[in-house]
């Protein structure tokens, strides 16, 4: 669920760098793969896929991993 860059020694040059997040954020393409193989495993309808965000459970910010299975679930949309 964690990153492993970002240690008590890394925190200057990971989390507290700007752009970090945007930096190691992976692919739209590939959140939306990950999100969609939860949705399966969920046995949630595909067509119902609209209604769900992918979310970490540990923010990028907060030195959770980008894209660890373990750090990603689904969230109910409720819309803006």
């Amino acid at each position: 669920m964690l990153d492993a860059r970002v240690t008590q020694h890394s925190v200057a040059r990971t989390i507290c760098r700007p752009g970090y997040v945007d930096e190691v954020s992976p692919p739209l393409d590939r959140m939306i793969a990950h999100r969609d193989a939860l949705l399966q495993r969920h046995g949630i309808d595909p067509d119902d896929r609209d209604d769900y965000a992918l979310d970490r459970r540990v923010p990028v910010l907060l030195g959770g991993s980008p894209e660890a299975p373990a750090n990603l679930d689904l969230l109910p949309w409720a819309g803006h």
